[in-house]
């Protein structure tokens, strides 16, 4: 060994013996890790683009290694997220937990890749195995996957909705459901609807999400209908009474509708016999052009018998003809009796050649009055006297005489005890749809 190289080795030696425990000055400086790396969004499972890391002092310059194997702890705030290690270029190994990179002697920076399976914004942090120094940390976007689902649209209510023709149209409405959206609604499109116009008319239901996801068009069916019926009404009045011989005059029905309008009423029914006595049905009938049908109305026509034809000694008196009544059985012969004029109130009871018999005379004297008629005031009615106290028969033979409805309901009434008033009637039969047999009115005179 020469001389030069005694002297290196001998330098050496000196230089460890009087430092000992020499630290590079660069490593002593290192007090922190950084992301040099922009922050990244990524779709979900997709692997990110290089993420670097670097070792710097305090005033954020980088400082490199002196020493090889330091250790970076990998971590994330997403319990899903993978680390893999890089080069220079590209994403290489995936790591396995706990996720560890070594950094070699000499260098500043360290790469690594990321990925996650859970949406959302996660947490990267970076620290150094057994060192203080301040940890690298930066958030990273996991993007949701792409939305492809559209959504669903529900109709609210009824479907097919029915509505009357000329109502109102209320909108029953529909739900949106979506796999991300919460607050979608429905468009609603009731351009063809006509509520005036019977028939089956689509209103449609759509939606899109913020994605571009359109729904599947919904359509709900609004029935216009009419089911409402015509209203039939009478010309005239509902029943008629006629006598035989005179014309039928028919004088029809009108119909209304909520829809249609100039229905025709069709008449049915009994046909109606001008010629005999009898009570005929005539009936009134429409359809629309729904279908609905309308209560039938009716009418009724009574055809009565032709009056009897005026007869001498007959009477005619407020529209009725009663020919004299026939003579009673058992009983004095009729005794024909002065008239009352204006002026002849007390006539000459002697005027009456009143028949003197010992049996009961009876004394008949027909005349036929309305009910409201006063006898009292009345002229050339028959008088007869009041001290026989004459009995009036009750046998007739007059049938179907046509008097006023006023007396309807006429029962027969016989001659009271009392004749203080003067005046007392009988009536013979009982009255039936206008029909009366017979009439009698009777005076006293003193």
């Amino acid at each position: 060994m020469n001389r030069a190289t005694c002297s290196v080795l001998l330098l050496l030696f000196f230089i460890f013996l009087i430092y000992p425990t020499y630290t590079p000055a660069a490593t002593l400086d290192i007090t922190q890790i950084n992301f040099t790396s922009v922050p990244q969004t990524i779709d979900i499972d997709a692997v990110s683009a290089r993420l670097t890391t670097q070792t710097q002092n305090a005033e954020g310059t980088s400082e490199q290694l002196d020493t090889s194997g330091m250790i970076l702890e990998l971590s994330s705030s997403s319990a899903t997220g993978v680390f893999y290690n890089a080069n220079a270029s590209s994403c290489t190994t995936l790591l396995t937990e706990p996720f560890r990179l070594t950094m070699s002697n000499g260098s500043a920076n360290k790469n690594f890749c990321y990925k996650d399976s859970t949406a959302g914004t996660h947490t990267l942090t970076i620290t150094a195995e057994g060192k203080s120094w301040t940890a690298a940390v930066q958030n990273i976007i996991i993007n949701p996957p792409p939305d492809t689902t559209a959504p669903t649209i529900t109709l609210t209510g009824a479907n097919p909705q029915t509505i009357e023709v000329h109502g109102s149209y209320s909108e029953l409405g529909a739900t949106v459901t979506d796999n991300v959206d919460t607050s979608l609604s429905a468009t609603i499109d009731i351009s063809t609807l006509n509520m005036d116009v019977p028939g089956n008319y689509s209103v449609k239901y759509n939606a899109t999400d913020t994605a571009g996801n359109q729904a599947t068009e919904v359509i709900r069916t609004v029935q216009i209908v009419d089911t409402t019926k015509p209203v039939i009404t009478l010309t005239g009045s509902s029943t008629i009474n006629l006598t035989v011989g005179d014309t039928y005059t028919e004088q029809g029905a009108t119909a209304s509708d909520n829809y249609n309008t100039g229905l025709t009423v069709t008449i049915g029914g009994d046909s109606v016999d001008t010629t005999a006595t009898g009570t005929y049905t005539v009936t009134y009938d429409a359809v629309d052009s729904s279908g609905n049908t309308a209560d039938q109305i009716t009418r009724i026509v009574i055809y009565g018998p032709v009056p009897a034809s005026s007869a001498a000694g007959s009477v005619v008196s407020g529209g009725a003809i009663l020919p004299p009544p026939p003579p009673p059985q058992n009983s004095a012969p009729i005794v024909a009796l002065p008239t009352i004029s204006e002026n002849s109130t007390n006539p000459n009871p002697a005027e009456a050649n009143l028949a003197q018999t010992t049996q009961e005379q009876t004394i008949l004297t027909p005349h036929v009055a309305l009910a409201d008629e006063n006898v009292s005031s009345a002229k050339n009615q028959p008088a007869i006297s009041k001290k026989e106290k004459p009995a009036i028969p009750l046998q007739t033979n007059i049938e179907n005489q046509i008097l006023p409805e006023a007396l309807a309901a006429e029962t027969i009434s016989a001659l009271p005890n009392d004749t203080s008033s003067n005046t007392v009637s009988i009536v013979v039969g009982t009255i039936s749809a206008g029909i009366l047999l017979a009439v009698w009115k009777l005076k006293f005179m003193n």
